[in-house]
């Protein structure tokens, strides 16, 4: 089985308590494609050596949370995000990005984000080299341009990018929240396993 760590939103309480959060529906995701999630601490001091002593297998960026850039209140998770995909870099360690995620991964390799309307709580068409037709869409923020070191794999209607890929890197990204759909998209089992297995 894959041991997948996973990356948490933060919530604060009525009593200013910053937790790390996880969606239940993460976990359902995983299982469908034989894997388990390793929840990781926003304040972890080093991803290195969590990363060796749970046997991670991959990394989840999950959605949640604007960059701290563009007004987020989560500069911890920012912090420790940029630290995954520097990692990943040094040890080709395979990463996912997911609508935030993919935001953190354009943002670290120097990108601008923009507003955009008509992305949040609705569905959508993409076109790109997969049969996907249509995804979810819960983001305010997205880009229309990509560092020369990664390649478009899907975009809207509107031009703005929906999934990534590293041209070198095990790094990959995407808009959608493939955890949020009622029945899991086959595309989207078979991609994020072909990822974490290395066959991508």
């Amino acid at each position: 089985m894959l041991n997948i760590g996973m990356t948490q939103r933060v919530f604060e309480n009525q009593y200013h308590e910053r937790w790390d959060v996880l969606a239940q529906s993460w976990t359902d995701f995983l299982v469908a494609f034989s894997a388990r999630p390793v929840p990781i601490p926003n304040r972890l001091g080093d991803i290195s050596q969590f990363t060796q002593d749970f046997g991670l297998d991959g990394i989840i960026l999950t959605g949640g949370n604007d960059l701290a850039v563009y007004g987020g209140q989560a500069p911890e998770r920012d912090a420790l995000e940029d630290s995954i995909i520097s990692y990943s870099l040094e040890k080709r360690l395979p990463i996912i990005g997911v609508c935030r995620g993919l935001q953190v991964i354009h943002n670290y390799f120097g990108g601008a984000l923009e507003r955009l309307a008509g992305h949040a709580g609705v569905s959508h068409p993409v076109q790109g080299k997969d049969a996907r037709e249509r995804v979810n869409s819960y983001h305010n923020f997205g880009f229309r341009q990509i560092h020369p070191d990664l390649a478009v794999l899907s975009a809207a209607m509107d031009g703005s990018i929906e999934a990534v890929a590293h041209k070198r890197y095990p790094i990959f990204g995407v808009m959608w929240h493939p955890e949020r759909n009622e029945q899991f998209d086959p595309f989207d089992i078979e991609f994020f396993q072909s990822v974490f297995k290395g066959k991508v």
